[in-house]
């Protein structure tokens, strides 16, 4: 089964209702079955009684999970299981899920919205869809399903990526190197 995990607060701003109807599409295109597809819907807010609403019109209760909220160790240990951790934020600021992504090695995909580029770079460290771009999103989990058997991109790399730009030790490196500019 390929697991899919969608983590954060469950507000319009993350993006679960535009996930879901491209997640839908990805379904019906490939003919895939629920016991080869699992989506883990982390989280919880606002926005909970309308997904499961939106699960329900679009016949996905075999496919999706609704986690609820999740302490934080058991949602790392999520990550660091899954295949694939997905971020199609419509607002962003700064994404504190796609850093924990990374430090946990699990392959991000998310929108291009806020501050998700300066931390995934596409093909480098995950893969970036046009925000709000049904078929950008599919053109990339596409990618990513079909090649679910491969590394696309080696775990180590991730980790190492998150040691390199966001411990305690490499920002005040940088800290350090702007100052001396």
């Amino acid at each position: 089964c390929f697991y899919l995990l969608f983590p954060g607060r469950l507000h319009p701003a993350k993006g679960h209702l535009f996930f879901l109807e491209s997640f839908h599409t990805f379904i019906e295109k490939n003919e895939i079955e629920a016991s080869q597809i699992k989506l883990i819907v982390a989280g919880d807010g606002q926005l909970r009684e309308a997904i499961i609403e939106k699960i329900a019109v679009l016949s996905l209760e075999d496919f999706v999970v609704l986690a609820g909220n999740l302490p934080n160790p058991s949602l790392l240990s999520l990550m660091k299981a899954v295949k694939l951790t997905v971020i199609p934020s419509v607002n962003e600021a700064l994404s504190l899920v796609a850093i924990e992504a990374l430090k946990q090695q699990s392959l991000v995909l998310c929108s291009n919205e806020g501050g998700l580029p300066e931390i995934i770079q596409h093909g480098k460290n995950g893969f970036i869809f046009q925000k709000l771009n049904g078929e950008d999103l599919l053109e990339k989990l596409n990618f990513i399903y079909q090649n679910r058997s491969k590394s696309l991109i080696d775990p180590n790399t991730l980790s190492q990526d998150f040691q390199n730009r966001f411990t305690l030790a490499a920002q005040i490196d940088q800290l350090l190197g702007m100052m001396k500019k």
